[in-house]
């Protein structure tokens, strides 16, 4: 019998929502008894399609009115059980809505219930198209949480994706409450009906393909407090927005990922209006020409504390201009770039002459410019996580000249160090650089290839001795044997293994 205490909502609420992520959990919390099933319902169904699942398809169908049940009907076989009505009405508990999913998810489950079109006399049905079209419309008249909504196109086939003009009378009662909006500028209409009613959003994330700038400038223009901007593809040309005063003071981070072209888009100059701008990040962004990397290098943005450029290559000269701007307020700084360029020796003094007060680091260091690193170790005083990454097609080099002493030069909050770079170093000179001259108790450590069962040992005897170590991270370590690894579990908490295409490695 369930004690009377966790009877209570008052009790049993706040303890659902500490385990609202973790599915299986809640799943067992449906079978206690009613209360704990009511109770624990609208965290289960609050964003059910975050992968495809097409067994919740049954479930969903039984939420729809009578007047939809009954467009069903005219499919032959369609099942009787998926009509019954619902233990709950599932929608209301909506949060977050993935259209793709939700979309796969449709088109499995009709697979598997085998139904076919529905011709009439002068219009034909599709299964799939029906069923999609019913429960967005539901879904957007229904769920009155619902704050995540993700409608990028699957295809440009009619009927893949949501076409918000067509859905009006509930998009105007259902978009002034999205919060996260995710969608592409490939349907133009659903940017001009977002822009006149989606304008509340924190967050979006937009993926510009296609040319139409104005629809995509209008929508940003349109916001009224959006403090997160994720852009792919290609930055749309803003010139009818940067005036904006919402977007200029509201804006807290600018991500722009997987541009492959040589064509930037927009100016990225029109970064300079975001006066309280704390993050920019660049993700597998190729795309820095000269005339407009000018411009951006030296924009000044007061509040800046992440700038990260990831999968990338810009020229060094691009990165040490922006980190003498804005080096002083940096708290995380991710970088990579064309080393085959480089005096790289000019990134790093920039950083350690910048950047006091960096917390995050994790920098490609050359084999030439290892024993460099000092100069961050003793200027960047706050740092407490430090990744040393490998420059592409650097070679394997030695460090036993400067690993050992490198030691005495670790800032006194770092916890955490990953060398992932192709560094060459005997067991005695890592174990100069833990047990002798390094006296901070690391709970987090990373090796990378050149790492053997004697190497694995002098790491035991560190965390042995230290009692902090908790985490360490083999990748590519090929050379370690799988019972070293078992054994040093005794001494680590939880040692990662990953192989050379960078899978897990199950231990």
């Amino acid at each position: 019998m369930t004690p009377l205490i966790f009877m209570l909502p008052e009790t049993l609420y706040p303890i659902l929502d500490c385990i609202r992520y973790d599915t299986k959990s809640l799943h067992s919390c449906m079978f206690v008894n009613r209360t704990w099933c009511r109770l624990t319902a609208p965290f289960l169904w609050r964003a059910p399609f975050k992968e495809r699942r097409s067994s919740l398809v049954s479930t969903y169908v039984k939420c729809l009115g009578s007047g939809a049940k009954g467009k069903l009907k005219l499919f032959n076989n369609f099942p009787q059980e998926a009509l019954e009505n619902p233990t709950f009405d599932y929608m209301y508990y909506l949060h977050e809505l993935h259209y793709p999913t939700l979309y796969d998810s449709v088109k499995s489950w009709c697979e598997e219930q085998y139904l076919n079109d529905y011709i009439g006399d002068d219009f034909v049905l599709y299964p799939a198209t029906t069923i999609l079209d019913l429960l967005i419309v539901r879904f957007m008249s229904k769920a009155r949480h619902l704050t995540n909504l993700l409608i990028p196109s699957v295809s440009h086939r009619k009927g893949d994706y949501v076409c918000l003009s067509k859905l009006a009378p509930v998009a105007r009662k259902c978009l002034p409450r999205i919060r996260y909006f995710n969608c592409d500028n490939c349907i133009p209409e659903n940017l001009s009906i977002a822009s006149e009613f989606c304008t509340n959003l924190v967050r979006l994330d937009i993926d510009c393909s296609w040319e139409n700038d104005r629809d995509v400038s209008k929508f940003i223009k349109s916001q009224k407090n959006l403090r997160q901007l994720t852009v792919t593809k290609k930055w749309p040309c803003l010139n009818d927005a940067i005036n904006f005063d919402n977007l200029s003071q509201s804006l807290r981070c600018i991500v722009l990922k997987d541009n492959c072209h040589k064509n930037n888009g927009g100016p990225l100059s029109v970064f300079m209006l975001f006066q309280n701008l704390e993050i920019l990040r660049f993700d597998n962004w190729l795309s820095f020409p000269e005339h407009d990397v000018e411009s951006l290098v030296s924009c000044y943005f007061p509040k800046l504390r992440k700038l990260s450029f990831i999968r990338c290559k810009p020229k060094p000269d691009m990165i040490i201009s922006m980190i003498l701007v804005n080096g002083s307020t940096l708290q995380e700084l991710t970088l990579t770039w064309d080393t085959s360029q480089l005096d790289q020796f000019s990134v790093i003094w920039a950083i350690a002459s910048n950047c006091p007060n960096l917390k995050y680091l994790d920098v490609p260091i050359t084999g030439k410019d290892a024993s460099e690193l000092s100069f961050v170790l003793k200027s960047c005083k706050e740092l407490e996580n430090l990744t040393i990454n490998h420059a592409i097609d650097d070679v394997d080099y030695d460090v036993d000249h400067c690993l050992p002493l490198m030691g005495v030069m670790i800032p006194e909050h770092l916890y955490q160090l990953n060398i992932f770079a192709p560094w060459k170093f005997t067991p005695e000179s890592l174990r100069g650089f833990l047990m002798t001259n390094c006296k901070n108790h690391l709970k987090c450590l990373g090796f990378y290839k050149n790492f053997t069962n004697d190497h694995l040992k002098v790491i035991m005897e560190y965390a042995n001795e230290m009692n902090s170590l908790s985490y360490l991270e083999l990748r590519w370590c090929e050379t370690v044997s799988h019972e070293e690894i078992i054994n040093a579990k005794k001494s680590i908490n939880v040692i990662a293994v990953y192989n050379f295409a960078g899978r897990k490695v199950n231990i």
